[in-house]
């Protein structure tokens, strides 16, 4: 049970992480605010 919340949580921290790197790529053409608020969104997801 733990290692499957290990796995779970693994999983979790790099669905975040493919996230951000999305939210960077995006940033290139939508400079400013929109790209901040969502960053402070997966940082409130992320805890």
């Amino acid at each position: 049970m733990l290692f499957r919340f290990e796995v779970w949580h693994h999983q979790v921290i790099m669905i975040n992480e493919y996230w951000c790197e999305i939210l960077i790529l995006i940033d290139w053409w939508n400079f400013g605010n929109k790209y901040r608020y969502l960053r402070r969104i997966v940082k409130r997801i992320q805890g």
